[in-house]
């Protein structure tokens, strides 16, 4: 078949295939997560390794990047690493910063670990 043909078909057909995808994979979503997991288990020396290569080969890159962002949102990382005064998580006792919300603390609970009447008290 040629090219130009398949290319007409899949834009004529857009919808009905990614319908098609979504049923699938929303049907195979744990094996395809297990199949992920097993994969990035199996390779994961390779993987660290490629990232360390990258990381390596573009440092200049990226600690460039990461000085604009910081520099360009100075004000607001100095305002979320403000710390409430008092503002203690109840479980872990780690200090509650201004944009951390709710606070996950060491045991992983997902509630909102921060006690408020300190918090109400102090501020």
């Amino acid at each position: 078949m040629d090219k130009e043909y398949l290319r007409r078909y899949y834009q004529a057909h857009a919808g009905e295939i990614a319908e098609k995808q979504r049923r699938y994979y929303q049907a195979h979503a744990g094996e395809l997560a297990e199949k992920k997991r097993r994969y990035y288990q199996a390779h994961a020396g390779e993987i660290a390794e490629k990232q360390r290569r990258y990381y390596q080969a573009h440092a200049g890159e990226l600690a460039e990047k990461r000085r604009r962002y910081y520099q360009a949102h100075a004000g607001e990382i100095a305002d979320k690493q403000r710390v409430i005064s008092g503002a203690t998580c109840i479980h872990c006792g780690a200090p509650i910063k201004k944009g951390n919300y709710p606070h996950y603390c060491s045991r992983q609970c997902y509630l909102a670990t921060f006690d408020k009447y300190r918090i109400r008290a102090r501020v």
